[in-house]
């Protein structure tokens, strides 16, 4: 089986990791797999370096683009052009494609129709609006969602048969967020001693991401434990307004660590470095991959009810999902700091949930169960009508 995954970016955010993930292991289990990606538009995080680090085949092509698809046919059509990327895809001789991003599906649907190849689309969030499900031709279609929540909205909205959607939340790696693999002594490196308390948060710093509501909270539990400490991972244009300001303004300078962007082990070690991790709002991959990658290492989490989150954490068992309010984060904190048998059950029940639920084998055989319903509705619809 020879599948093309199609992904209107160039970079290595948002959901992409979770396409590599998934790619590395449907190759591991036999597929043919060829990704398409937007040519780089600047040095650093390129799809291209890290698909081909994992061995993966890929291919960079000018018409795939984050945002913008639609010019680019308007002028193909002006000029009368047939575009390079059909020429491409028809000398990979794909059996399917599957897409992923919002102009992805648009140019996924575009050559599936051309090409007359079943189209997957690949979710990372509940989905809001109306999505094709029929068949155009002897194009079959179907989706791979996160949630059982995403699949049913998802049916009762377009009315999917059952056998043309599947659930598989991203599979995470676990070798590499293992709880007991040797990573560097992150804990130590930024000054943490054994007897404090450290609450995590792992995002972009940006306006939306409630750092205010964040720092207001841990204000409140740091008055009340005064063993808390913060850690702060990601970067953000607006990093000095939103949170380095506030926290001099508040007195917490104490008490609260800017670690920045951190990739390899340096990442793993500060995720290994927290006694509980926080996590109140999705960015562009609303499956939350920092969350569920801080699961896997055993941490309890403290999570929102925004999208996918309170179906991610399982709360009392997982870890805790609270109201989006200063003091219902404080009292979680606060719980958590104080009651170490309490994080240790949640840190259990976080890693059973990574081990069960976020399992990239458990994902790839879905997928690959897709591939394989959408590929013989394609047979049937080939085949010639008796009489």
């Amino acid at each position: 089986m020879r599948v093309v995954h199609i992904v209107s970016d160039w970079k290595v955010t948002g959901p992409v990791e979770n396409v590599l993930g998934l790619c590395r292991e449907l190759k591991r289990h036999g597929t043919d797999v060829t990704i398409m990606c937007g040519e780089a538009r600047a040095r650093g995080n390129r799809i291209e370096d890290v698909a081909r680090a994992l061995g993966l085949d890929i291919m960079a092509h000018r018409e795939i683009r984050k945002h913008g698809v639609m010019l680019q046919w308007l002028v193909d059509l002006l000029s009368g052009a047939r575009p390079e990327m059909g020429r491409v895809l028809q000398g990979l001789k794909p059996d399917l494609l599957h897409c992923h991003l919002r102009w992805g599906r648009a140019l996924g649907e575009r050559w599936a129709e051309e090409l007359g190849v079943p189209l997957v689309e690949s979710l990372y969030d509940i989905p809001r609006e109306r999505v094709r499900v029929g068949r155009s031709g002897n194009v079959a279609r179907g989706y791979v969602v996160p949630v059982e929540r995403a699949k049913e909205v998802l049916q009762r909205l377009s009315g999917i048969p059952e056998d043309r959607v599947v659930v598989a939340m991203p599979g995470v790696d676990r070798e590499r967020f293992d709880p007991d693999r040797p990573v560097p002594d992150k804990r130590s490196a930024f000054g943490f001693s054994d007897c404090e308390i450290v609450v995590g948060i792992v995002a972009r710093v940006q306006r939306h991401r409630m750092f205010g509501l964040l720092l207001e909270a841990f204000r409140a539990a740091y008055g009340e434990e005064p063993r808390l400490r913060l850690l702060v991972v990601g970067r953000g244009t607006h990093r000095e307004d939103l949170v380095v300001e506030p926290v001099r303004r508040m007195g917490l300078e104490p008490a609260v660590v800017f670690a920045g962007y951190l990739e390899g082990e340096d990442y793993v070690g500060a995720l290994k470095a927290m006694d509980v991790k926080v996590f109140l709002v999705p960015g562009t991959d609303g499956t939350c991959r920092a969350l569920r990658q801080a699961m896997a290492m055993g941490k309890p989490v403290i999570v929102s009810k925004r999208g996918l989150l309170p179906h991610i954490v399982e709360d009392g068992t997982s870890g805790l999902v609270i109201e989006e309010e200063p003091a219902s984060l404080a009292r979680a904190i606060v719980t958590l700091a104080r009651d170490e048998a309490l994080r240790a059950s949640l840190g259990r029940g976080a890693l059973e949930a990574a081990k069960t639920r976020f399992s990239a084998s458990a994902e790839v055989q879905a997928v690959s169960r897709l591939y394989r319903v959408l590929l013989s509705a394609r047979q049937s619809l080939s085949r010639p009508t008796p009489g």
